[in-house]
């Protein structure tokens, strides 16, 4: 059985070449320039605690509002009960759980759904910059893909994935955390 050292280094050094080859895929795709009118199937990834993401649900309720017939769904998985909380609002058409402990069968299939459904916008915050979901946002082949970027006063790692994006969003250090959310929907027409 390999250590946790062992396994850590591996993944250390399989990662850098792994991220380069990403983001040749990434700059291979076709560029789009943004129209909200394009715009008909939405993909949020929301892989943070239950009070980060009933401070997001502002933004989700400008999205949802800027976007009233487009399908909007919601992918969790740090079962903290984030799905629960929205189930019932109406902002999303479905809602997938899929935890980083699922597997690479689980998350594997999850790409394959996400590329099938043709999402048209995938938005992933600064709660949400990890390899398994770069992966996911690359995966889905979407056009639009919006996230969080390294800004003054935070640190690389709240957006370490950040070249995934090809809509992003910088954010203040002083700035509110509803208000990060409210900017970053803005970024695709959906304002309060």
């Amino acid at each position: 059985r390999m250590t946790i050292n062992v396994r850590q280094k591996l993944k250390a050094m399989l990662r850098t070449p792994a991220e380069a080859l990403l983001k040749v895929y990434l700059a291979s795709l076709p560029r789009v320039e943004f129209a909200p009118e394009k715009v008909e199937r939405i993909l949020v990834l929301a892989y943070h605690g239950l009070g980060n993401f009933i401070l997001y649900t502002p933004a989700l309720r400008a999205l949802r509002e800027r976007y009233p017939n487009a399908r909007l769904d919601l992918q969790v998985g740090n079962n903290t009960g984030c799905e629960e909380v929205l189930a019932g609002a109406g902002l999303f058409d479905h809602i997938y759980n899929l935890r980083y402990s699922a597997g690479l069968r689980a998350w594997w299939r999850r790409a394959q759904e996400i590329r099938e459904t043709g999402y048209d916008l995938v938005i992933g915050e600064f709660h949400s910059h990890s390899w398994p979901l770069a992966l996911l946002i690359a995966a889905s082949r979407a056009p639009f893909r919006l996230g969080h970027i390294t800004s003054p006063g935070w640190s690389a790692q709240f957006s370490h994935y950040s070249f995934v994006f090809n809509l992003t969003v910088s954010m203040r250090e002083d700035e509110h955390e509803i208000d990060r959310y409210l900017d970053l929907v803005a970024r695709v027409g959906a304002r309060r």
